[in-house]
């Protein structure tokens, strides 16, 4: 009994310890953004490196902060080095599961999405924050569905 409750105990301890956010290393840690958002958890940052990453990403309900060197950098070049090209086939970034203000996409340049509804994003039922990323050839820009508060500027959408 004694040992039971010296594990109940240790268990409890264990549970409420907060865990530090990690940052994730894209493509150092996981090659592409998407895995990356796989691997967090809410409260991570997902940090990409330059390069052009050919995917459709999706943040599945993940609260987290995604970014390119911009974000720890405050340097503007790294806004256009650093590109989600959705190969034009649909919405090149996603929030549809409930996102919140505390996730956050901020430097990328978000290129050749296609969707009917949100080209380069869509979002639905969310409201994340997304700011200093440039939208380039995509049908219909950014689409939000159903948005609660949100806040999307300052931004750059070229056709």
């Amino acid at each position: 009994m004694k040992k039971f409750i010296v594990f109940t105990v240790i268990f409890i301890l264990v549970a409420f310890i907060p865990v530090s956010a990690r940052i994730i290393d894209v493509p150092d840690d996981y090659p592409t953004i998407q895995e990356g958002i796989d691997a967090s958890y809410d409260g991570d940052t997902v940090l990409v490196d330059e390069g052009i990453y050919v995917e459709n990403i999706n943040f599945n309900g993940h609260s987290i902060r995604l970014g390119s060197l911009f974000l720890t950098t405050g340097d503007t070049s790294y806004i256009s080095s650093t590109i989600i090209d959705g190969d034009s086939s649909g919405s090149v970034v996603t929030f549809e599961s409930g996102e919140d203000s505390t996730t956050i996409m901020i430097g990328f340049t978000i290129q050749n999405g296609n969707a009917a509804d949100g080209g380069g994003i869509f979002c639905t039922s969310s409201n994340p924050i997304i700011s200093y990323s440039l939208f380039h050839t995509v049908l219909l820009g950014i689409i939000m569905l159903v948005m609660v508060v949100g806040f999307i500027a300052p931004n750059l959408v070229l056709q």
